[in-house]
């Protein structure tokens, strides 16, 4: 959704209410996305954090910290969807985790 059809619906959603939000969230600007390596930090990392946690492969905080829990997970996540094992994070991953189409 864009800012302004957010403000098109803003006033009919309770404050408190749960909203999840679905579907690439980066959009289709993918080409500025860089690859995600253990050390890195930033609000792609907290992205996709939120994404392994909701999915099940990542247990720790959702803290924007590329660590060694986090490249387990992404390794994990890796093997299981039949990406190449590099525990780092590029455009097969962001794909394959929804953040862009």
């Amino acid at each position: 959704m864009l800012n302004p059809d957010i403000e098109k619906i803003f006033d009919r959603i309770p404050v408190g209410a749960l909203v999840r939000v679905q579907g690439p969230i980066l959009g289709r600007e993918h080409w500025k996305l860089k690859r995600l390596v253990r050390g890195d930090r930033g609000s792609l990392i907290m992205l996709v954090q939120n994404r392994l946690r909701a999915a099940g492969y990542y247990r720790g905080e959702c803290d924007g910290i590329f660590g060694r829990d986090l490249e387990q997970a992404v390794k994990k996540y890796q093997r299981e969807h039949r990406l190449e094992v590099s525990g780092q994070i590029r455009m097969a991953e962001y794909l394959n985790l929804g953040l862009v189409e």
